[in-house]
């Protein structure tokens, strides 16, 4: 596995602890949103991450806006965690793919396909 591959599953890891530990107070972020997926910058300076879940398109775009809003708080947790030269800034946005999905197949059932 790869230097940043393993790095991206330690900030999916961590960052999903600390919304299931309810680190974060953020009354936007629902508890039963999901971290899918961690894409970091080849220079480990920046993170992107990817939140989804079984919530309304609303709740899930609230609950990005509050991580966003906590998005220091989440890194310097994170700092604490980990033994890196700095922390990676986070920017985290609205993943739907598996909603989507499943919408999709929901049609196909309907559609008898």
């Amino acid at each position: 596995m790869e230097r940043t591959d393993r790095a991206e599953r330690v900030l999916q890891r961590i960052i999903s602890d600390m919304i299931l530990q309810e680190r974060v107070r953020d009354p936007r972020v629902n508890k039963l949103v999901t971290i899918h997926e961690v894409n970091l910058s080849k220079d480990l300076r920046s993170a992107t991450v990817h939140v989804g879940g079984y919530v309304s398109e609303p709740e899930l775009q609230s609950s990005v806006d509050g991580l966003n809003a906590a998005a220091g708080f989440l890194q310097a947790g994170i700092g604490r965690q980990i033994q890196w030269k700095s922390t990676p800034k986070l920017n985290f946005v609205a993943d739907t793919r598996v909603r989507d999905s499943q919408e999709l197949l929901q049609d196909m059932d309907r559609h008898g396909l």
